[in-house]
């Protein structure tokens, strides 16, 4: 209880920290095993209109179910996530794909680690969850969902978005080190 306490504490400070945002404020924080991450993430896909997300692995049955189901509903979709997870014998990558939902796999990370969404610009969910089976039912995962007024996740959404693009200019650019985008 003493951990929680504390973490739930510090996670505050980060995220209301100035040179991060200061206008940002938290909105819940979840931890599992258990369901809440999983259950708020599908209430903010069917809330959103926009959703850009950046994770590293995926195959989450309800959380998928819901992401195709809104991309079927109008509802823009992308999806920035790991090569070599997205090619995992438990991957749904190629099921999300199939559905039409555009999607870029990492092409000049070692890794694509990231975990995170924003939802229509203004709302993000980020931490160690993977949205995966396991991490809802049995790791010790979290998830914060919090706003971005200073819109610093969409940045970086949209910057691995262009970054892993499969075009020739980028295939020929020399490994660049990402913006930084807020310091703390």
């Amino acid at each position: 209880m003493f951990v929680r306490k504390w973490s739930i504490f510090i996670l505050t400070m980060l995220i209301s920290f100035p040179a991060w945002g200061g206008e940002g404020k938290i909105l819940a924080i979840f931890f599992t095993p258990g369901n809440e991450c999983e259950t708020e993430i599908i209430r903010k896909i069917n809330q959103a209109q926009k959703i850009d997300i950046a994770v590293y692995a995926i195959n989450n049955d309800n959380i998928v179910k819901a992401l195709i189901e809104g991309y079927h509903q109008g509802k823009e979709i992308r999806i920035v996530t790991d090569r070599v997870q997205s090619k995992g014998k438990w991957s749904k990558v190629s099921e999300l794909s199939q559905s039409g939902i555009a999607l870029q796999t990492n092409r000049r990370h070692k890794i694509e680690h990231n975990k995170f969404a924003v939802f229509d610009e203004e709302e993000v969910v980020s931490g160690s969850f993977n949205w995966t089976n396991p991490a809802s039912l049995k790791n010790s995962e979290n998830c914060i969902f919090f706003t971005d007024p200073q819109k610093n996740f969409q940045s970086r959404f949209q910057y691995l978005w262009n970054f892993y693009k499969p075009t020739e200019k980028a295939r020929a650019e020399p490994h660049q080190k990402s913006p930084a985008i807020a310091r703390l």
